[in-house]
């Protein structure tokens, strides 16, 4: 080998070995640079290195900002615990000249500022459930929620749940008008508050979806059941005993004996126009407080098993029919008997009107000698609406 291959071959070896130091330097230099970007953290100023906290992690723009908010709450505080940290953060306008990195454990305790009620939003949703805890606190009204709907707890007991031999008892709805009646007239004997306050609020029931437990409804009923019976005369028992016997025939008639399929909320609208329409002793006064259940239950002890009553629906209650047709032929009857049953029922509402309207006339003697002409000149007036009626028919 000559004097000229050996210095080119020198020559090489001097360029190769200043590449390695200079990306040696460059290695290091880029290790020096991290560990500086990053020296410790910025609550408790461990480094990574001592691994007692864990891993330090870089701040992303996000947890920045988030830190940034904090300082400014946390400024407003009456006592800081981290003040030199509140006061580094908000004197820094970039956080690469800080060096600083955070642990995970360091940063969820200096983040988990107590923020005070002035603090939240008007439209903040936690700010209108608070405003909703402090004025519906000391209301005795049921609870509901935002659109004023009752489902969900019962309207006696104010509860979602309440066990009844080891299980939670189901709700059921408030889906009868005669339930809702029966409800309004006895919730003024009743102690409970709550259902008190639900009845002088005047609200529908049943559009509100109101709903309640059977053993907590079963309570209520017991606990008005002596107030809510007034003392009845001997002439109101009569007109009770005279309007049920008008009942049982119309029954015996047209149930037994037609075979005929009718709803027990009409019976119980014929058994109150029957009551008032007797005569002085009965009066509308008297009529509410006589339900469905009392109604059907009499029915029951008179007829025994020549008659069934079933449920159609939640929303239409109960019927009757005679027990001698299945109930599946009853209910595919019960659409056109309702319907006759309609028509004849303006027919009878006209009549017992009339008959009411009769009784009422004041009591004369009959006139001695009862010819036409004394009879004529000591008959009372006729009622309007009896005139009207028989010009009517009479054309």
């Amino acid at each position: 080998m000559d004097a000229a291959e050996t210095s080119v071959l020198s020559t090489e070896n001097q360029s190769l070995a200043q590449e390695i130091n200079s990306v040696s330097a460059s290695i290091v230099n880029q290790q020096n640079n991290e560990s500086e970007s990053i020296l410790s953290c910025y609550v408790c100023h461990l480094t990574d290195s001592s691994d007692e906290k864990g891993h330090l992690r870089k701040f992303s723009d996000s947890t920045w900002t988030t830190i940034k908010h904090v300082a400014a709450l946390c400024k407003n505080l009456k006592s800081d615990k981290y003040l030199g940290v509140t006061q580094t953060i908000l004197s820094s306008t970039d956080r690469e000249s800080l060096s600083i990195g955070y642990h995970a454990s360091c940063h969820k305790s200096y983040t988990a500022v107590k923020r005070a009620k002035e603090d939240l939003a008007p439209d903040d949703e936690s700010a209108t459930k608070i405003r909703c805890t402090e004025t519906r606190r000391s209301s005795a009204f049921p609870k509901s929620d935002r659109q004023g709907i009752l489902k969900g707890t019962c309207i006696f007991c104010s509860k979602s749940r309440r066990k009844k031999n080891g299980k939670d008892e189901p709700r059921l709805k408030v889906a009868t008008i005669a339930g809702c009646e029966s409800l309004y007239h006895r919730a003024k004997f009743s102690k409970n508050e709550h259902i008190k306050s639900l009845v002088r609020s005047g609200v529908d029931l049943i559009a509100k979806e109101a709903e309640y437990h059977k053993s907590c409804r079963v309570q209520f009923l017991k606990d008005t059941d002596k107030q809510d019976k007034p003392m009845e005369t001997t002439s109101s028992q009569s007109c009770h005993k005279m309007a049920f016997a008008s009942l049982l025939s119309f029954i015996q008639d047209e149930v037994l004996a037609k075979h005929r399929t009718i709803f027990v909320s009409d019976l119980l609208a014929m058994y109150k126009e029957e009551y008032a329409s007797i005569g002085e002793s009965g009066t509308e006064s008297d009529v509410p407080v006589y339900t469905a259940q009392n109604l059907t239950r009499k029915i029951k002890d008179h007829l025994k098993d020549r008659v069934t009553i079933t449920l159609v629906n939640q929303r239409k209650g109960n019927c009757i029919h005679s027990s001698d047709i299945p109930e599946e032929e009853a209910h595919i009857r019960l659409h056109e008997d309702s319907k006759r049953y309609e028509e004849n029922s303006k027919l009878r509402w006209a009549a017992l009107h009339l008959r009411s309207q009769i009784m009422k006339l004041p009591k004369t003697r009959t006139p001695n000698p009862a010819t036409v002409q004394t009879l004529k000149e000591c008959a009372p007036e006729m009622p309007e609406q009896l005139d009207l009626f028989l010009r009517s028919l009479l054309g």
